[in-house]
């Protein structure tokens, strides 16, 4: 047997290593790690979060259903004022004024059938599911067109263009609805075969020249009480025979006697009253 005596700390450890026992004290300590060796610790497995997105619902409430409210309309087929739309049928060509999903207002532009000789302007016309009341002739809608003979206009037109009807020298009768308020400058200005006309109670202005050069002219009704030198421009009347007869309200026979001759009428021209 051989007995070793440490005196120091370092002799401790060279006995131990000499006789084994620092193998056998790891051997029953493996809890304490031995500075020599790579660390084996496992590294964090640690779980993700797995909290859950956040589901809350999205809002289901009904819209607003008061009838106090303006409706947002889901038809996107509504035209733009201005939108032209032609009836290839008939070939007459519509300006859209306005419109919204059921009714709107349109404007008769022209129609392209130069062969046709009787116009009528319609009271509506129908696109798709938008009912239009036709509300106006376009200037120049018929200029210089030397076919048509008759002209109906719709009750719903309120207004006649500029030229609308200018030197159409074949048209004899014109028919002009109720609701007429505006003949426009030279609307007839050259129409040489037309033999009558009526001007609607609700017509509160001639532009100028409207009716001048139609020669053949023989009887002009004045149904409206509404006519001023204000609102009856220069010429309206000039170039018109002086055989023609002039009917007039009783009431504004003195008054329309004098305003005709100032715009044009000839001076010899008979005015009586209806």
């Amino acid at each position: 047997n051989i007995v070793a005596t440490a005196t120091t700390s370092d002799d401790v450890r060279v006995i131990k290593k000499l006789f084994g026992v620092e193998q056998e004290e790891s051997k029953l300590n493996p809890s304490e790690p031995n500075p020599s060796e790579p660390s084996t610790s496992e590294p964090s497995t640690s779980e993700p979060s797995t909290s859950e997105p956040s589901t809350s619902e999205p809002n289901t409430s009904e819209p607003n259903t008061d009838p106090n409210q303006p409706s947002t309309p889901n038809n996107t087929n509504v035209p733009k004022a201005g939108t032209k739309i032609t009836n290839k049928k008939t070939k007459v060509v519509y300006q859209v004024k306005k419109a919204n999903q059921n009714t709107g207002t349109i404007k008769y532009v022209t129609c392209t059938n130069k062969k046709v000789t009787k116009i009528t302007v319609p009271t509506t016309v129908k696109v798709g599911s938008i009912t239009y009341k036709v509300t106006d002739i376009a200037p120049k809608a018929f200029k210089n067109n030397k076919k048509i003979k008759t002209v109906t206009v719709g009750k719903n037109v309120t207004s006649i263009g500029i030229e609308a009807f200018a030197n159409c020298s074949s048209l004899t009768k014109v028919t002009l609805p109720a609701n007429l308020t505006t003949v426009g400058s030279n609307a007839f200005n050259g129409c040489s075969k037309l033999k009558s006309i009526t001007i609607p109670t609700k017509v509160n202005k001639i532009g100028t020249n409207a009716f001048k050069n139609c020669k053949s002219l023989t009887t002009i009704t004045i149904q409206s009480k509404l006519l001023t030198s204000k609102n009856v421009s220069k010429n309206a009347f000039s170039g018109i025979s002086s055989k023609v007869t002039i009917k007039v309200p009783k009431s504004k026979l003195k008054e329309y006697n004098k305003l005709f001759k100032q715009k044009g009428l000839n001076k010899k021209v008979k005015v009586k009253a209806i």
